[in-house]
């Protein structure tokens, strides 16, 4: 059995607590398994989980030169981008992927990771081009950085650097640029020019012709522009992926919980249909008590790893502190 389909037994064998809508996640894999119309390959599956695993060393803080271990809910999560095949035209299954989570939950490393593996060995892509977009084209960079980052402290990645097989490129201190000689591909933040929030061709406009689009922080997004950019640049490619990956945010008039997050509960619930749509909606359930450490969980499937009890009581803490001295109760 595989991770992804363990994670799945498990959530919903109440092994794993979740939420309900993980849960409908987890009953929708199942079920797909029982389809004939597409299918699961173990080892496509797994070819990003081994690249991350065997090749991928963390570079920040006490996690510097430490090899990444995929836990159970990532592996749910990217087995499934990668291992969904179609039948009728052989062609991954998966186009676009939404997953919100909450802060500190190893955001920044499992987008750092796609990117790299994107980049250095998904062999189904030819002349992989990644751009990265954001709120604003310096969010977007923060990324590019981490994901440089990760190439610089791993081994078995900056060994490409060493023979010019891949150049990194700086400005101030950070990693702004990635370029793969060999694969004539690249890793870069989606110019200032495509976030116009008026023009939705600016992707096209611009020359863009992206494989995989990474959109960070989707939430606090005032319009789709972003999105829609990054859609557009991708209508010569066969195997397009959109990752967009994202904290709950408060803008609920925003694209990102209008669009993103409310066409995947409507997915999720079967009240819509997108065979290409993979979401993953990592939050408590109404009526969860927050103050409840045994919940916490839900919304922080990394606990315990990347995000610790400890932090989580001092964030409820001050924030109940403030709205105490707002309201003056």
């Amino acid at each position: 059995m595989n991770v992804a389909e363990q994670y799945a037994n498990d959530v919903l064998s109440g092994k794993i607590l979740a939420g309900e809508l993980i849960k409908l996640s987890a009953k929708r894999f199942l079920n797909d398994l029982k389809r004939d119309d597409i299918y699961f390959d173990e080892l496509e599956a797994n070819r990003l989980i081994n690249f991350a695993e065997n090749h991928c060393l963390l570079w920040e803080d006490r996690w510097r030169g430490v090899p990444v271990q995929m836990k159970p809910w990532m592996c749910f999560v990217l087995q499934q981008v990668y291992g969904w095949f179609r039948k009728d035209s052989g062609y991954r299954r998966i186009r676009k992927v939404y997953v919100q989570v909450a802060k500190k939950n190893a955001k920044s490393t499992l987008v750092g990771i796609v990117a790299n593996y994107h980049l250095f060995a998904d062999q189904r892509i030819q002349t992989p081009s990644i751009y990265v977009g954001a709120n604003n084209e310096d969010q977007a960079k923060i990324c590019v950085n981490i994901t440089g980052k990760i190439i610089e402290n791993s081994p078995d990645l900056y060994e490409y650097v060493i023979d010019g097989t891949v150049d990194i490129f700086n400005y101030k201190e950070k990693i702004v640029n990635v370029v793969h000689r060999d694969r004539d591909g690249f890793i870069k933040a989606l110019p200032k020019e495509s976030n116009n929030k008026t023009d939705k061709t600016a992707g096209g406009k611009h020359g863009i012709n992206c494989s995989l689009g990474i959109i960070d922080e989707y939430a606090m997004a005032d319009s789709d522009g972003v999105l829609s950019a990054l859609e557009s640049s991708q209508a010569a490619r066969a195997e397009p992926l959109i990752f967009c990956i994202t904290t709950a945010g408060f803008k609920q008039n925003g694209p990102c919980y209008q669009q993103l997050r409310r066409v995947g509960i409507e997915i999720l619930e079967g009240r819509m249909e997108d065979d290409s749509y993979l979401p993953f909606i990592y939050e408590h359930d109404k009526g969860d008590d927050i103050y409840d450490d045994k919940i916490w969980i839900k919304s922080n499937p990394n606990l315990g790893v990347s995000v610790y009890p400890d932090f989580l009581r001092g964030q409820l803490t001050k924030a109940k502190n403030e709205a105490c001295i707002v309201t003056g109760k």
